[in-house]
């Protein structure tokens, strides 16, 4: 359980922290559909639309605004900031203030697939271990777990990595896969969180991503001799049972 300054942090997460999230525009919205669809959508294309789904630290609900759009009728958010739960329920979205760990015992076999966009760096080493035993068995055989979270082996991690109080692990694709293994996970797929090639700067942004990321492989290669997959401040990962 988080200590109880930890807890106010979360209590206030919006409006001391994070206040763009009370109100998103149609076009910012427009913009992360876009994104959803370019980063995520790949690694959904097998869920069926009945499939029971549980974004956990859903916040205030874009991720679940996005399931809803793509067609997906069973999914349900959970959150520790009661904040950020207002904002989505307000916008009729199925989602309630509640502790991971108290939610998740008993749930076994309960979802066809777990989502958790930026919310493993939230938990220390210990807790993700116990998480991760807790969300394998929430899962049904052959559920998948679909996150994203900071990059350890990013270009400039320290931005994100000091940038929240809330912060307590970093990993990298090879801790999580550590993580995964021992979780009782079978399989593992990882991919960047690169700009996207939509519109003239999109194209531009993401031309040039390709650049800087090949001269870091060529700095990694002459010092270490060795090149890694992903540059980005975060990752996407995917996993079954």
């Amino acid at each position: 359980m988080e200590s109880e300054s930890v807890r106010q942090l979360y209590d206030r997460y919006v409006s001391t922290f994070k206040p763009e999230n009370a109100t998103l525009t149609a076009a910012e919205l427009a913009h992360y559909y876009q994104w959803c669809n370019a980063r995520y959508l790949p690694f959904l294309k097998d869920v069926p639309k009945s499939a029971p789904i549980l974004e956990i630290g859903c916040g205030h609900g874009r991720m679940l605004q996005y399931l809803h759009q793509k067609g997906f009728q069973n999914v349900i958010g959970i959150d520790i900031s009661l904040e950020q739960i207002e904002l989505a329920t307000k916008s009729g979205l199925n989602a309630e203030c509640a502790d991971v760990f108290e939610y998740l015992h008993g749930t076994e076999g309960a979802f066809d697939c777990i989502i958790a966009i930026d919310v493993v760096e939230h938990f220390t080493k210990q807790e993700l271990l116990r998480l991760f035993d807790l969300i394998s068995r929430s899962l049904t055989r052959n559920g998948m777990l679909l996150l994203q979270t900071v990059n350890g082996e990013g270009l400039f991690p320290g931005q994100i990595i000091y940038g929240d109080l809330t912060h307590e692990t970093i990993l990298t694709p090879g801790s999580m896969k550590q993580l995964l293994t021992v979780s009782g996970f079978r399989t593992a797929r990882f991919a960047e969180c690169a700009p996207v090639a939509n519109g003239v700067t999109g194209i531009v942004r993401s031309m040039l991503w390709r650049a800087i990321r090949f001269g870091a492989d060529l700095a990694r290669l002459i010092e270490v001799r060795k090149t890694q997959d992903i540059w980005t401040e975060n990752f996407i990962c995917s996993a079954k049972k």
